[in-house]
């Protein structure tokens, strides 16, 4: 027996880079578990209900509809702050300064053209 048994695996093992030498096509899953209990149904209907009830109760709620109002007036406030941020710096074209984009642009199909967002 070797006293590192990692440089035993090592050496045995072929070494790959980001691949695997395995066919998966005739497997099947046999168990699958994302936190809730899929296949006990009364179980998984309690935790679901419970779920439902905590986030569509009447505090959830309130507190959503604060929480959505205060990420809002941060947004407003971000882009305020940074609309038009050239101007205010008086930004020299002859330091060799790029300017902030003024517009959205997609490149789709081999061209760039002005985004409208749709």
């Amino acid at each position: 027996s070797s006293p590192n048994k990692s440089e035993d695996m090592e050496q045995r093992s072929p070494k790959t880079t980001n691949q695997i030498d395995c066919d998966v096509s005739g497997w099947t899953i046999l168990d699958c578990c994302f936190g809730v209990p899929l296949f006990e149904a009364e179980v998984n209907r309690s935790i679901c209900a419970s779920i439902v009830d905590t986030l569509s109760g009447q505090e959830s709620l309130e507190m959503l509809s604060q929480s959505n109002e205060k990420l809002g007036a941060r947004l407003k406030q971000f882009i305020s702050y940074f609309h038009d941020l050239n101007k205010s710096l008086n930004i020299s074209m002859e330091k060799g300064v790029v300017p902030w984009p003024k517009s959205n642009l997609v490149f789709c199909n081999g061209k760039l053209r002005e985004w409208d967002g749709k």
